[in-house]
Protein backbone atom coordinates (compact mmCIF):
# COMPACT_ATOMS: atom_id res chain seq x y z
CA UNK A 1 0.00 0.00 0.00
CA UNK A 2 2.78 2.42 0.93
CA UNK A 3 4.69 1.82 -2.31
CA UNK A 4 1.54 1.78 -4.42
CA UNK A 5 0.67 5.37 -3.69
CA UNK A 6 -0.01 5.94 -0.02
CA UNK A 7 -3.19 5.43 1.95
CA UNK A 8 -5.69 3.01 0.44
CA UNK A 9 -9.30 2.86 1.61
CA UNK A 10 -8.53 4.68 4.83
CA UNK A 11 -5.77 2.28 5.87
CA UNK A 12 -2.77 3.75 7.67
CA UNK A 13 0.17 3.39 5.25
CA UNK A 14 2.94 5.14 7.13
CA UNK A 15 6.40 3.59 7.14
CA UNK A 16 6.18 2.39 10.80
CA UNK A 17 2.80 0.82 10.09
CA UNK A 18 4.08 -0.88 6.92
CA UNK A 19 7.10 -2.25 8.82
CA UNK A 20 4.84 -3.46 11.62
CA UNK A 21 2.57 -5.31 9.15
CA UNK A 22 5.59 -6.87 7.45
CA UNK A 23 7.03 -7.91 10.81
CA UNK A 24 3.75 -9.50 11.86
CA UNK A 25 3.55 -11.39 8.57
CA UNK A 26 7.11 -12.72 8.92
CA UNK A 27 6.63 -13.64 12.60
CA UNK A 28 3.26 -15.33 12.00
CA UNK A 29 4.51 -17.24 8.94
CA UNK A 30 7.58 -18.41 10.83
CA UNK A 31 5.57 -19.46 13.89
CA UNK A 32 3.08 -21.46 11.82
CA UNK A 33 5.91 -23.07 9.87
CA UNK A 34 7.79 -24.02 13.04
CA UNK A 35 4.65 -25.56 14.51
CA UNK A 36 4.06 -27.43 11.25
CA UNK A 37 7.64 -28.69 11.29
CA UNK A 38 7.24 -30.23 14.75
CA UNK A 39 3.93 -31.80 13.68
CA UNK A 40 5.52 -33.28 10.56
CA UNK A 41 8.45 -34.71 12.53
CA UNK A 42 6.03 -36.14 15.12
CA UNK A 43 4.10 -38.08 12.48
CA UNK A 44 7.19 -38.97 10.44
CA UNK A 45 8.70 -40.72 13.47
CA UNK A 46 5.71 -43.06 13.54
CA UNK A 47 5.23 -43.60 9.80
CA UNK A 48 7.49 -46.07 8.03
CA UNK A 49 5.58 -46.44 4.77
CA UNK A 50 7.03 -44.13 2.12
CA UNK A 51 3.72 -43.52 0.35
CA UNK A 52 1.97 -42.61 3.60
CA UNK A 53 4.83 -40.27 4.51
CA UNK A 54 4.48 -38.63 1.09
CA UNK A 55 0.75 -38.11 1.63
CA UNK A 56 1.25 -36.65 5.11
CA UNK A 57 3.97 -34.30 3.85
CA UNK A 58 1.88 -33.13 0.89
CA UNK A 59 -1.15 -32.67 3.13
CA UNK A 60 0.84 -30.43 5.48
CA UNK A 61 2.20 -28.38 2.56
CA UNK A 62 -1.29 -27.87 1.14
CA UNK A 63 -2.68 -26.97 4.58
CA UNK A 64 0.12 -24.43 4.99
CA UNK A 65 -0.70 -22.92 1.61
CA UNK A 66 -4.38 -22.72 2.55
CA UNK A 67 -3.59 -21.07 5.88
CA UNK A 68 -1.28 -18.59 4.18
CA UNK A 69 -4.00 -17.64 1.69
CA UNK A 70 -6.66 -17.26 4.38
CA UNK A 71 -4.53 -15.10 6.66
CA UNK A 72 -2.59 -13.37 3.84
CA UNK A 73 0.77 -14.78 4.93
CA UNK A 74 3.77 -16.10 2.99
CA UNK A 75 3.40 -19.74 1.83
CA UNK A 76 7.09 -19.82 0.91
CA UNK A 77 8.24 -18.74 4.36
CA UNK A 78 5.84 -21.09 6.15
CA UNK A 79 7.00 -24.15 4.23
CA UNK A 80 10.65 -23.14 4.46
CA UNK A 81 10.26 -22.97 8.25
CA UNK A 82 8.80 -26.49 8.19
CA UNK A 83 11.86 -27.76 6.35
CA UNK A 84 14.26 -25.92 8.66
CA UNK A 85 12.67 -27.47 11.74
CA UNK A 86 12.59 -30.94 10.21
CA UNK A 87 16.25 -30.99 9.14
CA UNK A 88 17.48 -29.59 12.46
CA UNK A 89 15.21 -31.79 14.53
CA UNK A 90 16.19 -35.09 12.97
CA UNK A 91 18.36 -35.42 9.86
CA UNK A 92 17.40 -39.05 9.28
CA UNK A 93 13.68 -38.25 9.30
CA UNK A 94 14.20 -35.16 7.13
CA UNK A 95 16.09 -37.36 4.68
CA UNK A 96 13.12 -39.74 4.52
CA UNK A 97 10.74 -36.84 3.94
CA UNK A 98 12.98 -35.44 1.21
CA UNK A 99 13.22 -38.84 -0.43
CA UNK A 100 9.44 -39.28 -0.37
CA UNK A 101 8.80 -35.84 -1.84
CA UNK A 102 11.67 -36.20 -4.30
CA UNK A 103 9.91 -38.97 -6.23
CA UNK A 104 6.87 -36.74 -6.68
CA UNK A 105 8.42 -33.33 -7.24
CA UNK A 106 9.89 -33.62 -10.81
CA UNK A 107 6.52 -33.57 -12.61
CA UNK A 108 5.40 -30.68 -10.41
CA UNK A 109 8.56 -28.75 -11.30
CA UNK A 110 7.83 -29.36 -14.98
CA UNK A 111 4.20 -28.25 -14.58
CA UNK A 112 5.27 -25.17 -12.63
CA UNK A 113 7.74 -24.03 -15.28
CA UNK A 114 5.35 -24.82 -18.14
CA UNK A 115 2.73 -22.59 -16.52
CA UNK A 116 5.36 -19.88 -16.00
CA UNK A 117 6.48 -20.28 -19.59
CA UNK A 118 2.98 -19.41 -20.78
CA UNK A 119 3.58 -15.92 -19.43
CA UNK A 120 6.72 -15.44 -21.52
CA UNK A 121 6.22 -13.19 -24.53
CA UNK A 122 9.27 -12.66 -26.71
CA UNK A 123 8.28 -9.12 -27.63
CA UNK A 124 8.79 -8.27 -23.95
CA UNK A 125 12.44 -9.29 -24.32
CA UNK A 126 12.91 -6.23 -26.51
CA UNK A 127 10.62 -4.01 -24.49
CA UNK A 128 12.39 -4.69 -21.19
CA UNK A 129 15.81 -5.48 -22.67
CA UNK A 130 17.72 -2.81 -20.72
CA UNK A 131 16.05 -3.72 -17.43
CA UNK A 132 16.77 -7.41 -18.02
CA UNK A 133 20.43 -6.70 -18.76
CA UNK A 134 20.81 -4.49 -15.68
CA UNK A 135 19.13 -7.14 -13.49
CA UNK A 136 21.37 -9.96 -14.72
CA UNK A 137 24.58 -7.91 -14.39
CA UNK A 138 23.66 -6.55 -10.95
CA UNK A 139 22.56 -9.97 -9.67
CA UNK A 140 25.69 -11.70 -10.97
CA UNK A 141 27.97 -9.02 -9.53
CA UNK A 142 26.13 -9.13 -6.21
CA UNK A 143 26.44 -12.91 -5.98
CA UNK A 144 30.16 -12.92 -6.76
CA UNK A 145 31.13 -9.91 -4.63
CA UNK A 146 29.12 -11.03 -1.60
CA UNK A 147 30.53 -14.57 -1.66
CA UNK A 148 34.06 -13.24 -2.20
CA UNK A 149 33.77 -10.83 0.74
CA UNK A 150 32.16 -13.48 2.95
CA UNK A 151 34.88 -15.99 2.11
CA UNK A 152 37.56 -13.36 2.72
CA UNK A 153 36.16 -12.38 6.12
CA UNK A 154 35.87 -16.03 7.15
CA UNK A 155 39.40 -16.71 5.84
CA UNK A 156 38.21 -19.43 3.50
CA UNK A 157 40.64 -20.97 1.01
CA UNK A 158 41.49 -18.96 -2.10
CA UNK A 159 39.60 -21.32 -4.43
CA UNK A 160 36.39 -20.70 -2.48
CA UNK A 161 36.87 -16.94 -2.67
CA UNK A 162 37.49 -17.08 -6.41
CA UNK A 163 34.96 -19.64 -7.60
CA UNK A 164 32.09 -20.00 -5.09
CA UNK A 165 30.17 -17.06 -6.55
CA UNK A 166 30.06 -18.65 -9.99
CA UNK A 167 28.36 -21.77 -8.60
CA UNK A 168 25.48 -19.71 -7.19
CA UNK A 169 24.26 -17.95 -10.32
CA UNK A 170 21.33 -20.25 -11.13
CA UNK A 171 17.87 -18.88 -10.41
CA UNK A 172 14.65 -20.86 -10.32
CA UNK A 173 11.70 -21.69 -8.09
CA UNK A 174 11.89 -19.31 -5.14
CA UNK A 175 12.64 -16.26 -7.27
CA UNK A 176 9.71 -16.99 -9.58
CA UNK A 177 7.47 -17.76 -6.61
CA UNK A 178 8.26 -14.37 -5.08
CA UNK A 179 7.75 -12.70 -8.46
CA UNK A 180 4.31 -14.33 -8.75
CA UNK A 181 3.43 -13.08 -5.28
CA UNK A 182 4.56 -9.56 -6.19
CA UNK A 183 2.63 -9.77 -9.46
CA UNK A 184 -0.58 -10.74 -7.66
CA UNK A 185 -0.14 -7.87 -5.22
CA UNK A 186 0.36 -5.38 -8.06
CA UNK A 187 -2.74 -6.74 -9.80
CA UNK A 188 -4.72 -6.23 -6.59
CA UNK A 189 -3.76 -2.54 -6.66
CA UNK A 190 -4.70 -2.21 -10.33
CA UNK A 191 -1.07 -2.00 -11.50
CA UNK A 192 -1.51 -4.36 -14.44
CA UNK A 193 1.42 -3.04 -16.49
CA UNK A 194 3.80 -3.27 -13.53
CA UNK A 195 2.52 -6.77 -12.76
CA UNK A 196 3.28 -7.93 -16.30
CA UNK A 197 6.69 -6.25 -16.12
CA UNK A 198 7.68 -8.03 -12.89
CA UNK A 199 6.67 -11.52 -13.96
CA UNK A 200 8.02 -11.07 -17.50
CA UNK A 201 11.44 -9.82 -16.37
CA UNK A 202 11.76 -12.62 -13.80
CA UNK A 203 10.68 -15.30 -16.29
CA UNK A 204 13.02 -14.10 -19.02
CA UNK A 205 15.99 -13.64 -16.68
CA UNK A 206 15.40 -17.07 -15.13
CA UNK A 207 15.39 -18.60 -18.61
CA UNK A 208 18.63 -16.83 -19.59
CA UNK A 209 20.40 -17.41 -16.27
CA UNK A 210 19.51 -21.10 -16.26
CA UNK A 211 21.28 -21.38 -19.62
CA UNK A 212 24.56 -19.99 -18.29
CA UNK A 213 24.32 -20.79 -14.55
CA UNK A 214 24.95 -24.57 -14.72
CA UNK A 215 27.80 -24.04 -17.21
CA UNK A 216 29.46 -21.50 -14.88
CA UNK A 217 29.01 -23.87 -11.94
CA UNK A 218 30.65 -26.73 -13.84
CA UNK A 219 33.59 -24.56 -14.91
CA UNK A 220 34.04 -23.23 -11.35
CA UNK A 221 33.99 -26.73 -9.84
CA UNK A 222 36.67 -27.96 -12.24
CA UNK A 223 38.76 -24.80 -11.76
CA UNK A 224 38.61 -25.34 -7.99
CA UNK A 225 39.57 -29.03 -8.44
CA UNK A 226 36.33 -30.08 -6.73
CA UNK A 227 35.18 -32.26 -9.64
CA UNK A 228 36.79 -34.95 -11.72
CA UNK A 229 36.08 -36.73 -14.98
CA UNK A 230 35.90 -40.49 -14.58
CA UNK A 231 36.64 -42.58 -17.64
Amino acid sequence: SLLMGGTAQGVNSSIPHALMIAGIEVAASTAIGVAGGFILVFFARRIHDKVMLLLISLALILINCGVSMYFNLSPILINMAVGIVAVNRNKIISGRIFSALGDWSPPMYVLFFVLIGTRLEFNLLVKYGILIAVYIVARTAGKWVSTYLGATVSKAPLKIRKYLGFTMLSQAGVAIGLALSASKTLDAYGKTAESVQVISVMTITTFLIMLIGPVCAKIALFKANEAKVYK
